[in-house]
């Protein structure tokens, strides 16, 4: 499983730059979580229902 680099935005930026660098930090939160994860607990639902799975957010984070 290759390394996933999780770089805390800049806070010295413009605002494009700030969240352009919160969303990569984001999006690479998500890939942390889900590191691991079989595509059956990937894509398990919860408990309660909902049609948002862990999978289903990878999936979409692009």
């Amino acid at each position: 499983m290759p390394e996933i680099a999780r770089i805390r935005p800049a806070e010295d930026t413009d605002e494009r730059g700030t969240l352009t660098g919160l969303l990569d930090f984001l999006r690479a939160t998500v890939e942390l979580k889900a590191a691991g994860l079989t595509d059956e607990q990937a894509f398990a639902r919860p408990v309660h229902p909902s049609a948002l799975t862990p999978g289903g957010v990878v999936t979409r984070k692009g």
